[in-house]
Formats: C-alpha cells, sequence, structure tokens
C-alpha cells in the first residue's frame, strides 16, 4: 500500500518578496487568482500562495507534467481534489507559521494549528467539542502533557477526520467521545458509531500537525503509514528540501465502531 506524504514549510516572518509572489502567481488559474484576490491582508495571501505552490509542485511530479498545468476543484464542503485525477487524494492545511499539504492514493485528511492560540479554546472545551472533552482535558496531568497541547491535538485530529469525511466541524465535533488512554503514547476514541476513523498528531515545531485516515489501525501500523517532509520551500524549493527523522507522534487516536 502506497505511503501518505505529508510536507510541511514554515512561513517566514518576514513574508514573501514581490518577485517570489508573481513567480507563485503564474501557476495559478484564473479561479485561484480571484481567490486570492479577495483577501485583504498579505499574510493570507502568502499561505495560499505557499499552499498552492506545494500541492501543484508536489502534484505535478507525481503527474509529471507543470505545476500550471495542474488543475483543482472543491466539494460543497471546500475538499480539494485534482480535477483531472480525482483518484489522487490531497489536503492542505496552515496555520499562523506553518504550511502543510498530503498526497496519497486513498482517501485522507490533514490539520495543522498554532500551540499558540489566542483566548485559550480550552478553557470553552465543552462548548467548541464536548463535554467528554472538558473532563479528559483535566486528567492531562495524568498523561504527561499540557491542556493546550492535548486540546490542540483533539482538535486536529477532529479537523482531520471532518476532511477525510468531507463533513463539517459542526457536525463532528460532538462525536469526539474520550475512550481510552495508554500514557504518552496513544489515545483511542469513538468517531463516528458505524464507520471507524483514526488519527494521529505530531508535533512540528510550534504546531501540532495531524493526519486522519478511514479505518482502525494500531499505533505502529499507522506511523508505518505516514512520510513526514520538511520543505522549506519558501527559500528554495528543490535545494532547500530536508529530509529529517519523522517525528515522534504526540498522540495516537484511533476511532472504534461501537
Amino acid at each position: 500500500m502506497n505511503p501518505i506524504r505529508i510536507i510541511y514549510t514554515p512561513i517566514p516572518q518576514a513574508g514573501f518578496s514581490e518577485q517570489w509572489c508573481t513567480a507563485v502567481e503564474a501557476i495559478l488559474d484564473r479561479h485561484e487568482l480571484s481567490r486570492l484576490a479577495s483577501y485583504k491582508h498579505k499574510t493570507l495571501k502568502h499561505r495560499f500562495l505557499l499552499g498552492r505552490l506545494l500541492i501543484k509542485t508536489e502534484v505535478s511530479r507525481r503527474l509529471h507534467c507543470e505545476p500550471k498545468d495542474v488543475r483543482l476543484a472543491y466539494s460543497a464542503n471546500g475538499k480539494p481534489y485534482v480535477r483531472a485525477h480525482p483518484e489522487l487524494a490531497i489536503s492542505i492545511s496552515h496555520c499562523d507559521s506553518w504550511v502543510a499539504v498530503a498526497l496519497a492514493s486513498e482517501n485522507m485528511g490533514i490539520d495543522i494549528e498554532s500551540l499558540m492560540r489566542s483566548g485559550e479554546p480550552w478553557n470553552n472545551a465543552a462548548r467548541l467539542l464536548n463535554t467528554s472533552v472538558a473532563v479528559t482535558l483535566k486528567q492531562v496531568g495524568i498523561f504527561g502533557t499540557t491542556v493546550p497541547a492535548m486540546f490542540g491535538a483533539i482538535w486536529c485530529c477532529m479537523e482531520s477526520q471532518v476532511k477525510v469525511k468531507d463533513s463539517s466541524v459542526f457536525s463532528e465535533r460532538k462525536l469526539m467521545l474520550p475512550a481510552h488512554f495508554i500514557k504518552g503514547k496513544t489515545y483511542a476514541i469513538e468517531c463516528d458509531n458505524n464507520q471507524p476513523f483514526s488519527a494521529a498528531a505530531y508535533t512540528i515545531g510550534d504546531a501540532i500537525l495531524a493526519v486522519a485516515l478511514k479505518g482502525s489501525f494500531s499505533a505502529e501500523a499507522f506511523a508505518n503509514r505516514i512520510v513526514l517532509e520538511e520543505n522549506l520551500a519558501s527559500v528554495d524549493y528543490d535545494n532547500g528540501k530536508k529530509k529529517r527523522e519523522h517525528p515522534n507522534p504526540f498522540l495516537m487516536m484511533t476511532g472504534t465502531q461501537s
């Protein structure tokens, strides 16, 4: 079975030069250019450009074409796919400091969120997710982590599951029902009464990145499916590529049937 490749790259604090932006805009189609123009803030424009640069370059390498020839389309819920190759699964996510994309030959989803989230949303976990998650966060000391990190991991896993199902946060957030912990590594949840989903969260610098798949997997089997690569696309896509050790999972979440 083919691996699920996840490529992530930091967003430089200084942003990108006009020359870089112009070069990336050349690979966008008219719909993407229109979407780019709708962003009012430069940081949002840069995130969008970097995400499209990453995914289009990776897809073009898989399909042996030019990045500008890769055309993306979107489902009603905003899930992207390659217009001429819907069998190739893709996913795109970004936060304040990172952009991540993923490619696979099977349905999957990724999400990346900063650990430095304003407003301390974990204090409203019962409202944002559900009461079971809120209770679990009160036990966080047992598992050797912090409330913000655990909330971020649970949230990212939920968001990545939303992308697998092509659903919405509103309909999925109440399905995150904590079921079992294995200290430090594994966290099992019941995601759906009819279909099991598995997700793993990883610490990436000052962020948490999660990937979700349909089906139940052991932590080891899941980890063996994932290939994580850092790519310094903001500097030089080819020469800036760095393959590092597979990051240690922050925690593993496995959906089970009831």
